[in-house]
């Protein structure tokens, strides 16, 4: 981690939008599909190895993947606003939400993984009244 040396590399084939590390280290999520097509798949690849282990498809295109911290269960964000939560090994579809596709880029887990903060944050932020006279006043 001082050095940034490389420790291992590999090439994948594919429109690659964003990488996540599981918990343990061991494994890498690569998460594909351009934003203009109609599927998207995640590739786990072990990195002691350089290769490639499963791939988990997904219903559109993956901007983003990332592991919850006990390292089975992988959810994933599309481009479309889908958001996909998969069971590892396997894939298999836990559960699923439709957002509207601008609002989600990417993925996270909250730190205690109890929640995947889903609702989209106010358009506005409100003001304080007593900041607004400041605000609008011109400058001296």
């Amino acid at each position: 981690p001082h050095t940034l040396a490389v420790a291992a590399e590999w090439y994948v084939v594919g429109p690659a939008n964003s990488l996540a590390v599981a918990p343990d280290g061991r494994t890498v999520a690569v998460s594909f599909g351009s934003w203009l097509g109609d599927d998207g798949w995640v590739e786990l690849w072990s990195v002691a190895g350089a290769r490639k282990v499963e791939t988990v498809r997904a219903a559109a295109p993956v901007g983003g993947a990332r592991f919850a911290p006990d390292g089975r269960t992988l959810v994933v964000g599309c481009w479309s606003g889908r958001v996909e939560w998969r069971t590892l090994p396997g894939g298999a579809l836990l559960a699923e939400r439709q957002l509207t596709k601008d609002l989600v880029a990417n993925t996270a887990f909250s730190p205690d993984a109890a929640a995947l903060p889903l609702e989209p944050p106010p358009l506005e932020v409100p003001l304080i009244p007593e900041l607004i006279p400041i605000l609008v006043s011109p400058k001296r």
